[in-house]
């Protein structure tokens, strides 16, 4: 008999039977690997998935695994066409593992490069590409949670070609939303090893430090834009106003847009706006759809469904070609130990709630201190401050003006008895009520100071263990000249100079990106070991 599909999925018993085959890699990271693979279960049903797991090497990093669940979390509730769509999360042979749509085709960087598609990518598609992406954004940001009702406020964090993947039947799906961002969840995992996002695609104020929002989303997207129009690199963003300008009249001086007729300059003003410097001046996901609809709609040709079954069918062989590799699991046969989930729509649809508790997890390591998480503490014991020492010192000068006006009166008048000092003693009150507000908010301080300081302890000899453990080791990268940006196994983890980066042991891939060169080498990581390298320009070389 099935198991009622109105029941919660703890309730549903999970021990279907599936086993996983995996058939190849199509992609791997710094934390994952995404193998294609055949599901099959008990029954004889059988369905092509992806299959997300995290890395050996990572495994017992709880932030790196509390990270891959929000992923299947925020997706669970994701539910869009043009969103990859998690369907469950579980363990396969002790390895967390999130069950994705397989999404056929290829992604938006193949159609970009003309290495691999010397074919025109003309721009009915392309904005037909922003439309959907743009899309996918503004409902990210504001699909209210099923839970509170409340909007769910995904950031993606991530946009750019290599996330943006097209079917052959022209749907245009976005991926990857693990490093994506929901103010909805309570608990979220904060990766501090690694810079998240890619650096040419980050927009000015996360360079600068700033909070993403919907405009960064904006402005990667923006990027990505100008990369489908003029199928090459756009580059960093100038990390100020005078600098970003300057890029910008370069870079859209060389952008041709002939073939668009009277649409060209539409497109060059949107384009203009979604990488412009202030944030305020992006328009929003919402507004980027609606106005890529309408150029869509001015230039003829071929719509997107018609354009990919040949376009993208074409491409689809030569990136199969080049995926990944074969991979440890390939060829391999998994049985699923744990579910979270089940296949009946109404229980996927409770996913977003239950999808962390049945898998067993490391315990999340514990909330540091953050001094930009804690503002609001700081504003509330500043202000007690301000009244307290206003107080105090308006206080002094009642009684001092007081005591004057006294002086004089004594001196014309002829001496009376002395009255009870009542406004005294209020005053006198009143000085020590200021004088303890601002002990107790010196004592508050002095508490948020040791409670840093020993957060600071503590992260160190959480690092200390980790490197004691021998499953990470501490690496240091420099360069001459220095702020140089450094990518490990494709990831950004910042500019150089770069120290106590924590990496697993074994080979990474080290980039090191100086202008228009990127310079390549793969290195190993070993225990106890100086672990460091630099690159140095007039010789070209990372030793």
């Amino acid at each position: 008999m099935d198991a009622d599909p109105m029941k919660p999925p703890e309730q549903i018993k999970s021990g279907t039977g599936r086993q996983f085959q995996f058939v190849r890699c199509i992609g791997t990271g710094g934390f994952g690997e995404v193998y294609l693979a055949e599901m099959s279960t008990s029954s004889g049903f059988t369905k092509m998935v992806a299959v997300k797991l995290l890395k050996d090497s990572v495994e017992n990093n709880p932030n790196v695994a509390q990270r891959m669940r929000d992923e299947a979390r925020l997706l669970g509730m994701l539910r869009h066409r043009t969103i990859v769509r998690a369907d469950d999360l579980i363990l396969l042979s002790g390895r967390i593992a999130v069950i994705m749509e397989y999404v056929p085709g290829c992604n938006l960087t193949t159609l970009i490069d003309p290495r691999f598609n010397n074919a025109p990518f003309p721009h009915k598609i392309v904005l037909a590409v922003i439309q959907n992406v743009a899309s996918a954004l503004d409902v990210a940001f504001h699909r209210p949670s099923p839970v509170t009702g409340e909007p769910l406020e995904v950031l993606h964090r991530d946009i750019k070609p290599g996330n943006i993947r097209l079917t052959p039947d022209g749907e245009v799906k976005v991926l990857d939303f693990g490093i994506a961002r929901s103010d909805q969840f309570d608990r979220e995992a904060h990766t501090t090893e690694y810079q998240l996002g890619s650096l040419n695609y980050m927009a000015p104020e996360l360079l600068t430090g700033g909070d993403a929002s919907p405009a960064s989303d904006v402005y990667s997207l923006g990027v990505t834009f100008f990369e489908c129009l003029a199928r090459e690199r756009f580059g960093w963003a100038g990390e100020a106003v005078e600098m970003h300008a300057a890029k910008l009249d370069k870079r859209l001086v060389e952008l041709n847009l002939g073939k668009s007729g009277e649409v060209a300059d539409g497109m060059r003003q949107l384009l203009l706006e979604m990488i412009a410097f202030e944030t305020g001046d992006r328009p929003p996901p919402s507004e980027v759809v609606q106005r890529c609809r309408d150029l869509e709609a001015q230039l003829a040709g071929d719509g997107i469904e018609d354009w990919a079954e040949a376009a993208v069918a074409r491409l689809m062989d030569s990136e199969e070609s080049a995926d990944e590799g074969d991979g440890v699991l390939t060829g391999r046969t998994l049985f699923e130990e744990v579910s979270t989930a089940s296949f009946h729509p109404q229980a996927i649809g409770m996913f977003h709630e239950e999808a962390t508790l049945a898998v067993p997890e490391a315990d999340v390591a514990p909330k540091k201190f953050d001094l930009r998480r804690r503002w609001p503490e700081f504003l509330i014991l500043g202000v007690v401050l301000c009244a307290s020492t206003y107080v105090y010192f308006s206080v002094n000068a009642i009684s001092d003006n007081d005591q004057y006006a006294r002086g004089r009166i004594m001196a014309t008048s002829p001496p009376a008895e002395k009255a009870p000092a009542n406004g005294a003693k209020a005053q006198e009150e009143a000085a020590a009520q200021a004088a303890a507000a601002q002990a107790a908010a010196a004592q508050a301080a002095a508490a948020q100071a040791a409670e840093a300081q020993a957060a600071a302890k503590e992260r160190e000899k959480e690092k200390a263990e980790k490197e004691a453990s021998g499953v990470l080791a501490a690496v240091g990268i420099g360069s001459v000249p220095m702020s140089l940006p450094v990518f490990v196994d494709g990831e950004p983890v910042g500019a150089t100079p770069i120290d106590g980066l924590m990496l697993t042991l074994g080979k990474h891939k080290l980039v090191i990106k100086d202008g228009d060169k990127s310079v390549k080498k793969t290195i190993k990581v070993k225990a106890k070991a100086q672990n460091r390298w630099r690159y140095l320009r007039k010789e070209g070389k990372i030793r």
